[in-house]
């Protein structure tokens, strides 16, 4: 069960998503100033990777599994997207 909550707490550091919108890395550790993660699932059935660098988000991938318009917040700025194909 701890393995569980260690797991929650990292994915927390590096991704929320509460009151419909998904917050890219909102308490980043200075101690992991460059990583990434794949295959994050954001509550509205959304898939995320996430990339930074020098404790900057550098890349960001989030895909809508049910086509679902998707409200994503970094830092003090907010993007709302809804659904596209990239080419």
């Amino acid at each position: 069960m701890g393995t569980f909550y260690f797991f929650a707490l990292f994915v927390e550091m590096l991704m929320q998503s509460h009151n419909g919108q998904i917050k890219l890395l909102p308490a980043l550790p200075k101690a992991w100033p460059t990583g990434y993660i794949k295959g994050l699932v954001a509550r509205g059935a959304f898939e995320v990777d996430i990339e930074w660098k020098d404790s900057e988000l550098t890349k960001a991938i989030v895909k809508s599994r049910v086509g679902n318009t998707c409200r994503i917040r970094y830092i003090l700025h907010t993007v709302k997207f809804s659904r596209f194909q990239a080419a």
